[in-house]
């Protein structure tokens, strides 16, 4: 049986090029608005997670957006975003990414821990090497939160 840990979680932001439209609306877009432009998005075989996440939050919003390109790696799309190609939904983290020339804009009303970033590990692994890493994490990022719920520190309460 596997035991998994959240390690990160954070928001989606909207990545445009400088000057979009998007830029002028004095507010955070909706994703309605967002979707009434090209989108550049993560491919569905390299970026599962992310281009699944990018679908379902377009698709919950009751929007549906024209996908004009397909990548498997953020700096690509960043790129063409960049080169005026589409727009795209990325997690907050990856606006320290961007070239000089994207903008990244919060959206209207999209949740602060849509995007997560868990580990997992055999839950009967009680080995040194993982309990150093869940002693670093919880230094780090604060009370280990499994499937399972609350536990002291690392796998097996460690």
């Amino acid at each position: 049986m596997l035991d998994a840990r959240l390690i990160h979680a954070e928001a989606l932001v909207v990545a445009v090029p400088e000057g979009h439209p998007l830029t002028e609306c004095g507010r955070p877009p909706t994703l309605k608005e967002i979707a009434d432009h090209d989108i550049v998005t993560y491919g569905p075989a390299p970026a599962r997670y992310f281009h699944e996440l990018v679908i379902s939050t377009f698709h919950n919003a009751g929007a549906a957006p024209d996908y004009v390109q397909y990548v498997s790696q953020v700096h690509s799309l960043l790129v063409l975003v960049d080169a005026g190609i589409g727009i795209a939904l990325v997690p907050r983290s990856h606006a320290r990414l961007g070239p000089p020339g994207v903008r990244f804009l919060e959206m209207e009303a999209t949740p602060e821990d849509h995007v997560e970033l868990h580990c997992s590990w055999r839950a009967d692994d009680d080995s040194p090497t993982l309990r150093a890493v869940f002693s670093f994490l919880d230094a780090v990022a604060g009370p280990v939160r499994t499937s399972r719920g609350m536990r002291e520190a690392g796998p097996r309460g460690s």
